[in-house]
């Protein structure tokens, strides 16, 4: 039997649902009591003493894509201990980068506020959207949302560049982070879905922002620590670049109270009129559609624990995805 606890406020509904599903060669529990005999852990921030309080544990399920920077430093100290996450939010961040991408392209928020004060000029004055037909892409991070990205936009004619860490093909298109700082003066719409790694930390910074064009549009749902707040707020400010999306933050709330009011960053980027600010809401969190894709690819995964199956969605502790 595979005994598998899901450490977050108790849902008997859900408990039982799931242990249906599963079967009888599982224990699945819900709460904020930690079993001690447990194999598998569902958590995204766990603590020295839970993981020293559970000798049997097997496995780390990290209930989302990626992985936290404290529990990737922890877990590091926990070599016997797998650490695995989901990528159930795949198709549903895809969909919002490309709103994102529509948004910009057409200058969707801007026209709103300026209408919502009844100014006619995005229909009378000189017309800032542009085209996405035969626009090029390139996507920074080309793993499971960036290959549904690409499949959402192919039907506009666009050519689309990846960059990733294995089978680089300059032919193809396909470059790796390196090489970031020398192409992205060619492309109109620059895609970072890229994780939180060594190597990652502020790799777009001023030397990439001074690089794009000027009518290039930035959209960041990969996370905040790529990229470097003060350059990216200077390219926007000074219009070096023409707009941005920005979902992921510096500044996160620390209390239910603080999500009414937190800037999430540390610069003004709420008085630019060429960004749209978004607060960490791409992956869908508390989307029902959404979760009910967290919770398949929950158990898909138990069972594969179960049945010894291979494993895709193990974390490279050193890698940090």
């Amino acid at each position: 039997m595979l005994l598998v606890h899901y450490y977050k406020e108790s849902n008997q509904e859900y408990q039982d649902m799931v242990s249906k599903q599963l079967g009888a060669d599982y224990r699945f529990t819900v709460s904020k009591e930690l079993p001690t005999d447990i194999d598998v852990l569902i958590l995204a921030y766990p603590t020295t003493q839970q993981l020293d309080s559970c000798p049997n544990l097997k496995y780390l399920l990290i209930p989302f894509v990626g992985i936290p920077r404290q529990t990737r430093d922890l877990m590091l100290s926990y070599p016997h201990i797998k650490v695995l996450n989901i990528h159930h939010n795949a198709r549903v961040v895809a969909e919002m980068v490309t709103g994102y991408i529509f948004a910009l392209s057409k200058h969707i928020a801007v026209a709103d506020q300026s209408f919502r004060n009844y100014n006619w000029a995005f229909r009378y004055g000189s017309n800032p959207s542009f085209l996405l037909w035969h626009k090029k892409v390139l996507i920074c991070g080309y793993g499971t949302i960036g290959r549904h990205l690409e499949s959402f936009l192919k039907p506009y004619d666009m050519q689309i560049d990846k960059v990733k860490r294995s089978d680089i093909c300059i032919s193809k298109g396909i470059y790796p982070l390196t090489e970031l700082v020398m192409i992205v003066e060619n492309y109109d719409i620059i895609v970072n879905l890229l994780p939180d790694t060594p190597e990652t930390v502020n790799i777009f910074n001023a030397s990439v922002f001074s690089r794009m064009k000027s009518s290039a549009v930035f959209i960041n749902t990969g996370r905040a620590s790529t990229v470097e707040e003060e350059s990216l707020f200077n390219a926007l400010k000074s219009h070096s670049i023409a707009g941005a999306a920005i979902d992921v933050w510096y500044n996160y709330p620390k209390s239910t109270a603080e999500r009414e009011f937190c800037n999430p960053a540390n610069f003004p980027f709420n008085e630019l009129d060429n960004i749209i600010l978004s607060p960490h809401r791409a992956g869908g969190l508390g989307m029902p559609e959404n979760e009910q894709f967290r919770t398949e690819e929950i158990i898909k995964t138990l069972i594969n624990i179960r049945e010894k199956k291979d494993l895709h969605n193990i974390v490279n502790l050193n890698e940090g995805y």
